[in-house]
């Protein structure tokens, strides 16, 4: 879609972006699917599914079946409408939520260091009621062991939950982040997350930026935080810990709610009011070598 950046989505597979490169010879960022890519049945977890790509969790990240929300929300499951073929901007309105929920991709910018994406998403209340809402941005992106995650300041996080060799484990993490009330942590080698999995949130304040850093291929990817109008950001970690086949991910979240518990997110945060819209954006740049250490204002 640009000399930057080059993306593949699937509109008829809930929106799905299945390829994300920057530059002619720039890695693959996002995760291969584990099975073929294929619409869900209704009712089918994530976890049966190809695991794989960029996609957006809305209305709720959790399942919460007694509240008629299943794993990770409605969008991912259903057809979305495109504007042109060639366009990456779609909207989906599942039948009966009385909502429509839109995003916009676009890319700026030449090969890598000058290389953006500027991703804008609208929300509108199409029912009579206030809707109770949460989202996050989902896209998993290939992980090994010579990845870092790195962040301008340091982050104090907070487990949402954790696993160790497929099985919960509140403790999985505590070597590499501590207890609550710990010291922050401005960098996470993924070489030391090897067996284990998390669902991690930041507390405020968040940095300016957190990038994923990817050693083996020289390249990276950094969320400008400061510059998007998302007021929580979560991180998924996975070296194997959790997923059947045991998946290899990570993910930094943009988020509105910091709870994945639909009943514990929605308690947070503020329902949109019948009729009424909102929008917010998200900026991440693409970059090669030591850059990032500049960019994100580090000596």
């Amino acid at each position: 879609m640009s000399d930057g950046a080059r993306l593949r989505w699937r509109p008829e597979l809930g929106g799905k972006i299945s390829s994300l490169r920057f530059g002619a010879a720039g890695r693959e960022w996002l995760a291969a699917p584990v099975r073929p890519l294929t619409a869900p049945d209704p009712g089918q977890d994530w976890a049966e599914l190809d695991c794989s790509g960029w996609d957006e969790c809305f209305p709720n990240l959790g399942a919460a079946l007694d509240r008629g929300l299943q794993d990770h929300g409605d969008v991912w499951r259903l057809p979305w409408l495109t504007q042109a073929p060639d366009s990456l901007a779609g909207a989906v309105e599942p039948e009966g939520r009385g909502y429509r929920f839109e995003r916009e991709i676009t890319a700026t910018g030449g090969p890598h260091q000058n290389s953006a994406l500027r991703i804008v998403y609208r929300l509108e209340n199409l029912g009579d009621e206030f809707l109770a809402w949460t989202w996050a941005q989902h896209m998993l992106l290939a992980a090994h062991e010579r990845m870092r995650i790195v962040s301008s300041s340091p982050m104090r996080l907070r487990i949402d939950s954790a696993y160790r060799g497929g099985e919960p484990d509140d403790s999985a993490f505590d070597d590499l982040i501590g207890t609550a009330g710990a010291e922050p942590v401005a960098e996470i080698s993924l070489g030391d997350t090897a067996g284990r999995a998390a669902k991690l949130w930041l507390e405020p304040p968040l940095p300016e930026v957190v990038a994923v850093v990817d050693d083996g291929a020289g390249e990276w990817l950094a969320w400008k935080v400061a510059d998007s109008t998302c007021p929580h950001l979560g991180l998924w970690v996975n070296l194997g810990g959790w997923g059947d086949p045991p998946l290899r991910h990570v993910a930094i979240e943009p988020a509105f709610g910091v709870h994945d518990d639909p009943a514990d997110a929605y308690a947070e945060l503020e329902p949109l009011a019948p009729g009424a819209r909102t929008a917010w954006r998200v900026i991440i740049q693409a970059g090669i070598g030591q850059e990032y250490e500049l960019f994100m204002n580090k000596s």
